[in-house]
């Protein structure tokens, strides 16, 4: 699915300013995760994201603070396309080991700050 909708939005590639370094468009993708599953994704020491760093080739932050009342963080994902997807194919992996745990306060987007 992903990789149907993200060609919608290189649409913007003939924009500079969503261009990369090397001039190519790049994809930003967020992730909603429940905050007790972020650590999986780090890892530790951050050994877990640097290794899905280095398999996938995207960039991956996992904010610190929790979306406005709730227990989610979110996952920002960036790269190509395709590097994308694969990122996010192997997160939900990782995910589906780690259920959530502790109290689950999914985020209501009419919190936004």
């Amino acid at each position: 699915v992903l990789l149907d909708v993200i060609p919608s939005l290189e649409d913007y590639r003939d924009d500079s300013q969503f261009k990369n370094k090397r001039g190519e468009f790049d994809t930003e993708l967020r992730m909603i995760v429940h905050q007790s599953q972020a650590g999986c994704i780090i890892g530790r020491a951050g050994f877990k994201v640097k290794e899905l760093r280095e398999k996938t080739g995207a960039g991956i932050k996992v904010y610190s603070t929790c979306c406005p009342s709730s227990t989610d963080r979110i996952v920002g994902i960036t790269g190509k396309a395709k590097v994308v997807v694969g990122c996010v194919e192997e997160i939900i992996e990782l995910l589906q080991s780690a259920p959530p745990k502790g109290p689950i306060q999914p985020y209501d987007p009419s919190y936004y700050d």
